[in-house]
């Protein structure tokens, strides 16, 4: 195995894993329910490729790919579940994989579908 890709999946994971909290953190609610789902999906996406990458070149890659494929799938769809709470502006995970959480955890509030900051339609 190349370990300077193994490197930079350990560089790539870190980054993510402190930027996106940073990039988060303080912010207004409106600024948490335009750019959570964005930041969410593009970490799944970039460190998802990366794993596999690092999958199809160890050992055999159909058998690694028929695991972590649907794996990241499952991530990925959970991300679409998540929920910012408008009025505190709480992440609220969803209580199982298929329900999104309809109130928030923290304040009550109803949660609604984050629409990465389109105006609403009425």
């Amino acid at each position: 195995m190349d370990h300077r890709l193994t490197e930079i999946y350990c560089i790539v994971w870190g980054t993510c894993a402190v930027g996106s909290p940073l990039l988060l953190y303080g912010r207004s609610a409106a600024f948490r329910q335009k750019w959570f789902p964005r930041v969410a999906m593009f970490n799944v996406l970039t460190i998802g490729g990366l794993l596999l990458v690092l999958a199809v070149q160890e050992g055999d890659p159909r058998k690694n790919l028929i695991f972590f494929v649907p794996v990241l799938a499952l991530i990925a769809f959970s991300v679409t579940r998540t929920r910012v709470c408008g009025a505190c502006g709480t992440i609220s995970q969803p209580p199982n994989l298929w329900t999104p959480p309809q109130f928030c955890r923290k304040c009550g509030a109803k949660l609604e579908v984050s629409d990465g900051g389109a105006p609403p339609v009425r």
